[in-house]
Order: structure tokens, then sequence, then C-alpha cells
């Protein structure tokens, strides 16, 4: 493969940089911990979608699945932005299942937050801004007019955020 083709935005090496400036444990030993404990956060926030969609078995076993799923446990000890971007993603998704609790257009400007940082974590991430909003608008399409300025705003907060690094 080409050496251009797959390259890291700016927050997770910046995030290693702070990191491993703190010289606590040697090598990448809290690289990796730091890692371990965004994994972990991502297994709750996994359990709380799970919750909210299909109820508290399913969460619970959505759990117990992503725990023992291989490909994760071995992302999890190695340097690489994958723990954060797959928590900035369900992030992302329950700040929209927050939004269909309680229409505030704080959430939605949240999720324009969280997928800007997540496009600066992994650039390829990009492409997922298109579904979320498709599928925002096909789902209130009835009510378009009533949540244009909420989706404006959280647009502009996703362009502002990514726009510098351009």
């Amino acid at each position: 493969a080409q050496d251009n083709i797959f390259f890291s935005g700016a927050v997770y090496p910046i995030l290693l940089a702070v990191v491993l400036r703190q010289d606590i444990f040697p090598d990448f030993n809290l690289g990796r911990f730091i890692n371990a404990v965004f994994d972990c956060l991502s297994i709750v926030l996994l359990m709380l979608i799970a919750g909210r969609l299909f109820g508290r078995r399913e969460a619970l076993l959505a759990g117990v699945i992503y725990i023992f799923y291989t490909p994760l446990i071995l992302l999890c000890g190695m340097i690489s932005p994958d723990p954060v971007t797959i928590l900035l993603i369900l992030l992302a998704v329950l700040m929209l299942l927050k939004w269909h609790d309680k229409e505030n257009s704080r959430n939605l400007i949240w999720v324009g937050v969280i997928l800007g940082v997540l496009v600066l974590t992994r650039p390829t991430a990009s492409l997922l801004f298109i579904p979320f909003l498709g599928g925002f608008i096909y789902d209130n399409r009835m009510r378009l007019k009533n949540i244009a300025q909420a989706i404006i705003k959280s647009v502009s907060v996703f362009v502002l955020i990514i726009l510098p690094w351009i």
C-alpha cells in the first residue's frame, strides 16, 4: 500500500505527546493504559446505547461480546487511534439518542463537536458525517423546518473544528 493512503489526524498524536511527556511509565505503557481506559468507556457507552435501544439483557450481551471480541482485545494493547475512534463514534450515537429523548439543540451541537474531533482523530471518519446527517434528516423529515436551525448549528461546529486542519 502507499504511505499516503492511511494517515492519522492530529488528535491522537497530540494526546500521545502529552501522555508520553509525563514519563510515568517506561516505554509506551501509559499510552496502552490510556487506550484500555478508552476501551472500558466504550464498553459502558455500548451498553448504554444497547440498553436504550433493545433492553437490559441485550445490553449485557452486547457488553460481553465486546469484552471477548479478539480484535478489540488486541487493539486495546496497541498504540493505535482505534479505541479513541470507537469511543467517539459511540459517544456521537449516544448524544443523538439523547436528542431524541429531549430535543435540545445542545445535544446536536455536541454531535457536531464529537464528529469534528473524530475527523481530527481519524480523517477517513469524515465519511461518517454523511450517514449521521442523512439518517437524522430522514428520521425527522416531517418536521425538518422546525429543526433546521439545530442542524445548521451542528454542521457549523463540525466545519469550524475541522477547517483549520484542512
